[in-house]
C-alpha cells in the first residue's frame, strides 16, 4: 500500500513553497507507476490521510492533477467501482484532486457501470467544486455536462443490446432515486439537483425514442407513469391502450395492476385517461377482469376509485355476483 507521509518539517512551510509542488508530483508519479491492486487498496483509505495533511498539499495535488490527470489510468472499471464504493461510505470529504483523477480514469469505462454505480459516479462528477476544474480534452470540454454525457453514452450502449431493457428500467429507477435524494437533502448548490433532473430527462428521452423500435416491457412503461412532463404522455397512452386491448382480446392476464389502473383512471398520473376514451374503456375492462374474488373487490375499494369509475366497473359486471357486491358496497351517496 502506498503510504502518505508528510514530514513534520514541511508542515511549517507556506503554501507557496515549492516543496508542496515537488511532493505532489512525486505522489502522482508513484500512483502512476503503482500496481492496479496496490493503488486500489491505497485509494480506498487515502482520503482520510490526505484530509489530515496540510491544505497546501491538497492544493498542490489539484494543480498537478490538472497538468497530469492520468495517474489512475491503470485501474480497471471494477477497481474504479471498488474505490467509488469505499469513497461513498468514507467518513471524510473526498479531496477534489482525487475526484478529478478518478473521473478522468473512469471516463472510458462508463458504459461498463451498473446503473447504481453510474449514479454514484455522476454525483461525484457533478459536485459544484468540480465544475471549476479544467478537464482534459479526451474527457469533456465542459465539466458541467460531463454527467449528462456519461448517461447519454451509457444509454446508447445499453439500448443497442436487445437484452438491455432490464438495465434501462434500473437506470430509470436509479435516476428517479437520485432526483429524490437531491431534493430531500436540499443541497446548497443547484448543480447536483439540476444534473439529476437533466439525467432523468435524458433517460426518458432515450427510452421514448425506442418505444416504436422495440417492445418496451410493460413494467418499464408503467414506471414512466410516475414522471411529469416527459413529452411522451400521448405515446404512452396509445401504447398502453394497445396493450390493454390486446391482453383482453387474447384472454391474457391484465397488463395493469389494480392500483395502477385505478390511479390512471382517477387522473392521478400525467398520462390523460378521459372518460369515454379507448384507454378509459380498456382500464375499466382491465379492472373488471381482475375482480375474481372478494379479496380483489376489497382491493378495488381500497384504491379509492372515483364514483364514475366505480359505476363503470359495476355496470360492466352487472348481473354477476361482483356486480351485486359493487352495488351494495358503493361508498358514495
Amino acid at each position: 500500500m502506498i503510504q502518505l507521509l508528510t514530514p513534520e518539517a514541511m508542515r511549517s512551510q507556506p503554501a507557496s513553497a515549492s516543496c508542496w509542488t515537488d511532493l505532489a508530483n512525486v505522489l502522482l508519479a508513484r500512483w502512476s507507476e503503482a500496481s492496479p491492486t496496490g493503488l486500489t487498496a491505497s485509494l480506498q483509505v487515502l482520503p482520510v490521510h490526505l484530509m489530515a495533511a496540510p491544505n497546501a498539499l491538497r492544493q498542490a495535488l489539484l494543480t498537478a492533477g490538472e497538468v497530469n490527470p492520468f495517474a489512475f489510468r491503470q485501474l480497471s472499471w471494477q477497481q474504479l467501482c471498488a474505490v467509488l464504493q469505499a469513497w461513498d461510505t468514507c467518513r471524510v470529504p473526498i479531496p477534489l484532486a482525487l475526484r478529478l483523477l478518478w473521473v478522468v480514469a473512469a471516463d472510458p469505462y462508463v458504459v461498463c457501470f451498473k446503473p447504481k454505480q453510474l449514479v454514484k459516479a455522476c454525483r461525484l462528477a457533478s459536485a459544484e467544486d468540480l465544475q471549476d476544474v479544467e478537464l482534459p480534452e479526451e474527457v469533456s470540454p465542459d465539466s458541467s455536462s460531463l454527467a449528462l454525457e456519461w448517461w447519454d453514452r451509457w444509454l446508447r450502449s445499453v439500448l443497442s443490446n436487445a437484452l438491455g431493457w432490464p438495465f434501462c428500467r434500473e437506470a430509470l429507477r436509479q435516476a428517479l432515486a437520485w432526483q429524490r435524494f437531491a431534493r430531500r437533502r436540499r443541497l446548497p448548490n443547484e448543480v447536483p439537483v439540476a444534473c439529476a433532473v437533466k439525467v432523468l430527462q435524458a433517460v426518458v428521452r432515450q427510452l421514448g425514442l425506442r418505444l416504436q423500435k422495440a417492445e418496451v416491457p410493460t413494467e418499464l412503461l408503467l414506471e414512466l407513469l410516475e414522471l411529469e412532463q416527459t413529452g411522451l404522455e400521448e405515446e404512452i397512452s396509445n401504447e398502453l391502450t394497445r396493450r390493454i386491448q390486446s391482453s383482453l382480446g387474447d384472454g391474457q392476464q391484465p397488463v395493469l395492476p389494480m392500483a395502477t389502473a385505478v390511479a390512471l383512471a382517477n387522473g392521478m398520473t400525467p398520462v390523460p385517461c378521459p372518460r369515454g376514451s379507448l384507454l378509459w374503456g380498456g382500464v375499466v375492462e382491465s379492472i373488471a377482469a381482475q375482480l375474481t374474488s372478494t379479496r380483489q373487490v376489497d382491493a378495488f375499494g381500497a384504491c379509492d376509485p372515483r364514483p364514475d369509475l366505480w359505476d363503470a366497473v359495476a355496470q360492466l359486471k352487472a348481473g354477476s355476483w361482483q356486480g351485486l357486491e359493487l352495488k351494495f358496497r358503493r361508498p358514495f351517496s
